[in-house]
């Protein structure tokens, strides 16, 4: 089981998760994991210290580089990649914890790809 909770917490997994439960062909269950899955990250994000989630938010979601992120918040760029990595850990932290019910599920949709 920790090999499994190690491989579906992995970032690029969660990206890929998010893009696959997104896809217009997804069944009525997948849509809502999908909504589920949507639900469990907003928690996660939410709860991040402010710093955190506000570079986090900079980085993943508005796509600023760590560059980009140090001018517009006047840090450093090393700062930057340190929060993001902190948030990340944070992250799947969270899902680990709350989300032990979706890593099956979660598994189960990687091995159908």
């Amino acid at each position: 089981m920790d090999f499994l909770r190690k491989k579906v917490l992995h970032t690029e997994n969660i990206e890929f998760l998010v893009d696959h439960l997104r896809e217009s062909t997804a069944n009525a269950q997948e849509r809502l994991e999908y909504a589920e899955l949507r639900v469990l990250m907003r928690q996660a994000i939410d709860s991040l210290p402010a710093k955190l989630k506000q570079v986090f938010l900079l980085s993943r979601a508005d796509g600023l580089t760590h560059e980009q992120i140090a001018v517009r918040l006047g840090i450093s760029t090393v700062s930057s990649k340190t929060y993001v990595v902190r948030a990340l850990r944070h992250i799947r932290g969270h899902l680990a914890k709350h989300g032990e019910g979706y890593l099956i599920a979660l598994v189960m949709l990687l091995k159908k790809k």
